[in-house]
């Protein structure tokens, strides 16, 4: 850097002879200091605004591949099941609905919603009142959370026999 214009402001202030000449080195030497100091700042400044845009990037890339795999289970290509949002069917009601015929529905609805069948029973249990969640609860744990034990049992509890079904039930032997 040019130590002219320091001279000039040197002579300006009254000095002269070495005076004037460690002036203009000293204001040089600041002035060069004071331009790497900016620059650094200015790198620094580019470098986190850099950082930022490649943190908002990971973000959205999370946040694209987290909804992707809400939308569809990888491992089998299938559309996930979402265990948050459980049957939108009415609760089964003694009174007035026939198990057989509360079962067909559930099952069509589990199958067209892609569940598997392993969380029947468990998803099933979540609909069922009066007699028929106390056969569910009166079941062991494993004979509650299959689904074809679980359907059997109701099915005994409605007194609905494998004759009158035209299926092959027997009595459930969870007891």
């Amino acid at each position: 850097m040019d130590l002219e214009p320091y001279i000039r402001q040197g002579k300006e202030l009254g000095l002269a002879g070495k005076e004037l000449l460690d002036f203009a080195k000293y204001e040089r030497d600041l002035a060069q200091e004071q331009e790497k100091i900016a620059r650094d700042e200015r790198n620094l400044e580019r470098q986190h605004q850099k950082e930022i845009k490649e943190y908002e990037l990971e973000i959205a890339k999370q946040s694209t591949i987290r909804n992707s795999k809400e939308d569809l289970d990888v491992s089998t290509s299938q559309p996930a099941r979402r265990t948050a949002k459980l049957p939108k069917l009415p609760h089964f009601n003694d009174g007035t609905d026939d198990m057989d015929s509360y079962l067909c529905r559930f099952e069509r609805f589990a199958t067209v919603a892609g569940w598997p069948e392993t969380d029947w029973a468990t998803s099933l249990s979540t609909l069922l009142t009066g007699k028929a969640l106390d056969v569910y609860s009166r079941m062991p744990i494993e004979k509650s959370s299959d689904y074809k034990s679980l359907k059997c049992a109701l099915l005994f509890k409605y007194q609905l026999t494998a004759e009158g079904l035209g299926t092959n039930l027997d009595r459930p032997n969870w007891r």
